[in-house]
């Protein structure tokens, strides 16, 4: 499975990261479809680095014309947010073209913060550790968006918080 394939070389080139947006939303225990995989990723240029190691092992690159060592750099990145509104740069494959990992540009909260806070989920019988954003902090990050989806994705959250579900 590409997921377990894309989270053990994370691991392996030491990149600190979480998983959020709809496979964090599995990974909290509510089903949701979703076509992408979003990584908050810890925008440091020493594990943006090792970021893009891990892609170029895994044979994605930037979906869009931009250097991929530009993502290490804050004044591009503070750039394409303000020039193209972007929120995420997109990393896609020819080899497995209908997935895409979506790396938030921005750091939507302080990393270190929603790290302390993340949710474990184990794969590979525990020996995998996936690292996802807690539920209240998915939450603040959907409240943000104000997409339909992401306002039942809130109440379907928020159950799980008063442990409705």
């Amino acid at each position: 499975m590409f997921y377990i394939e894309l989270f053990r070389v994370l691991r392996e080139e030491g990149v600190r990261y979480l998983v959020t947006g709809g496979l964090a939303m599995n990974l909290h225990g509510i089903p949701r479809m979703t076509a992408d995989v979003d990584l908050f990723v810890e925008l440091g240029e020493n594990n943006i680095r090792k970021f893009l190691a891990a892609m170029r092992a895994l044979g994605f690159s930037p979906a869009v014309p931009v250097p991929p060592e530009a993502l290490a750099d804050p004044a591009e990145r503070s750039r394409w947010r303000r020039e193209k509104n972007m929120v995420v740069l997109t990393f896609k494959s020819a080899k497995r073209p209908a997935l895409a990992i979506d790396v938030f540009i921005e750091e939507p909260m302080p990393f270190d913060s929603a790290y302390d806070r993340r949710k474990r989920v184990y794969a590979e019988n525990g020996k995998l550790e996936i690292p996802v954003v807690g539920e209240a902090d998915l939450i603040s990050m959907k409240e943000r968006s104000g997409r339909q989806q992401d306002l039942s994705d809130i109440d379907a959250l928020r159950r799980i918080q008063k442990g409705d579900a």
